[in-house]
């Protein structure tokens, strides 16, 4: 039905039925107490059963400190075998290929691909057994750098949850702006444009960020539902990044535009759903104990008509890029 990328003629008529972002200044976010759900993360099929992938992983914990010792004796031999049996281990396991994608997207700066493959780890996890064993320290994996990593990860994960349930505070809260007002902060935003839904929560993601450094990346979820009568197709993006810089207390904006999302220009039959995972780096120090280090809205160039005469943007109400409490300085 369309033809992408669009070349839009508008007149001066149809840009006044267009809302501009730039004339969007939303000073306030609505703090929505209905819960949004996620889109659902898909993860690679797994072929083994748990007891086959416990033993894998027991397996990866035993070899890796062994194939160290190999080396630093100089057995090449051996070790060349153990990291061959290590390789083919982990090549049967997809926990550990998403890791490979995810830290090869993070040398691309690949944020969207990284965030990706982050959840779907998650969505896999470490075998239940396996973690239990490490908590009850009836399990070392100290020796294995690659085990000790995904089980940290998954420990630090699960603490940061069940903080967020206790506290009832991570995601959402208020803090005062330099100008006296009371500024209503949410990871969650709901927005609603010609039926086209746009629901989005963000996320830290620990595992990739460097607090010494200053160094946060925030993973986002966005669910895109059309709820109208007509076929929509989403062409460009346009998103608008607020920091504040620590060295002059003035806020920045930063614009990010392009064709569609995540290289893709969906076409959204009536009652149908797209979703995709992004993610954002922020590069600054947390200011006056405020764990809010940025704020995110945007719009969606959204077509639709028999040849894409017809457009609008789809907004996308702000959403705040949150740290957990346990990370602030």
């Amino acid at each position: 039905m369309f033809h992408s990328p669009f070349r839009l003629k508008t007149s001066d008529s149809e840009s006044s039925n267009s809302e501009d972002i730039d004339s969007l200044s939303p000073e306030k976010l609505i703090a929505y107490d209905t819960p949004i759900k996620l889109p659902e993360i898909e993860v690679p099929e797994m072929k083994m059963t748990s007891v086959e992938r416990l033993s894998l992983w027991e397996q990866i914990n035993v070899l890796e400190p062994e194939l160290k010792n190999a080396v630093e004796s100089g057995e090449k031999d051996y070790a060349e075998l153990l990291k061959s049996k290590i390789s083919d281990l982990k090549a049967s396991e997809p926990y550990f290929t998403l890791h490979e994608k995810m830290k090869m997207a993070l040398e691309k700066s690949d944020f969207s691909g990284a965030a990706k493959y982050k959840l779907q780890m998650d969505k896999i996890g470490v075998p239940k057994e396996f973690l239990d064993g490490v908590k009850n320290k009836t399990r070392n994996v100290d020796g294995s750098e690659t085990v000790k990593q995904a089980v940290t990860s998954a420990l630090m994960s699960k603490e940061a949850s069940e903080a967020a349930n206790q506290t009832e505070v991570q995601n959402s809260g208020t803090f005062v702006s330099e100008d006296g007002e009371q500024i209503v902060y949410s990871a969650k935003s709901m927005t609603s444009t010609n039926r086209v839904d746009v629901e989005v929560v963000s996320q830290y993601f620990r595992e990739q960020s460097n607090p010494t450094k200053h160094r946060y990346i925030f993973l986002y979820r966005v669910a895109i539902t059309n709820n109208s009568p007509f076929t929509v197709q989403l062409v460009s993006r346009k998103w608008q990044i607020r920091t504040i810089n620590p060295n002059t207390n003035k806020t920045e904006v930063q614009e990010v535009s392009g064709p569609g999302v995540v290289g893709q220009q969906p076409i959204l039959e009536p009652g149908q759903i797209f979703e995709y995972n992004s993610a954002c780096p922020i590069t600054q120090k947390p200011k006056d104990n405020i764990r809010v280090l940025g704020r995110m809205e945007g719009c969606y160039l959204m077509v639709t008509g028999s040849n894409g005469q017809h457009y609008f943007q789809a907004k996308i109400n702000p959403f705040y890029l949150i740290l957990p409490p346990d990370v602030m300085p």
